[in-house]
């Protein structure tokens, strides 16, 4: 046995766990990274949540209406990934022309005031993160439901990239090996 074989053996030992090292901090920050991202939509939401319940009224027919327009302008692009929805038990709704003929599938948000993040589904069967809340509006007793949507954000390492940075750094660590 030879010194230059331990040394061999110790840099492949070495090379390996830097790569499982690697391979582990990538999914750690993956899952950090979208936990953020997720908090931070349902954060937005929430906000928005609260400026629909400011403009929330009934008008005449018994129907929910918002009394202006919300200022972003993916509520009034069809299918921009932003949406709202007012709806009241009856079936009758207000919703963002970013639904355009579509409405979000939403179930009794909970108690009076209490709000709720929940995974919805969207036009063209896009996958949604929501906000939703029941509210009370005049007359008194009539329960709405409120719900907010953005579209779901992931995050994707790819592998055959991280394979091609994870095979030069292994190449690397040979060369100077």
């Amino acid at each position: 046995m030879t010194g230059r074989s331990l040394f061999v053996r110790l840099g492949a030992a070495a090379a390996v766990l830097i790569v499982l090292g690697l391979t582990l901090a990538a999914f750690g920050l993956r899952a950090i990274f979208d936990n953020e991202i997720e908090r931070r939509a349902t954060n937005e939401l929430t906000q928005i949540v609260r400026t629909v319940a400011a403009q929330v009224r009934i008008d005449p027919d018994g129907a929910p209406a918002l009394d202006v327009d919300l200022p972003d302008p993916r509520f009034a692009t069809p299918y921009s990934g932003l949406y709202w929805q007012v709806s009241r038990a009856d079936g009758r709704e207000a919703r963002s022309r970013s639904l355009w003929d579509d409405s979000l599938k939403t179930t009794d948000a909970g108690s009076i005031g209490e709000r709720r993040s929940v995974a919805l589904k969207g036009p063209n069967g896009t996958e949604l993160l929501g906000v939703t809340q029941t509210i009370l509006v005049a007359p008194p007793g009539l329960r709405m439901w409120r719900c907010m949507s953005w579209p779901r954000l992931t995050v994707r390492i790819s592998p055959p990239r991280s394979a091609r940075s994870c095979g030069c750094s292994c190449s690397r660590l040979r060369r100077s090996v």
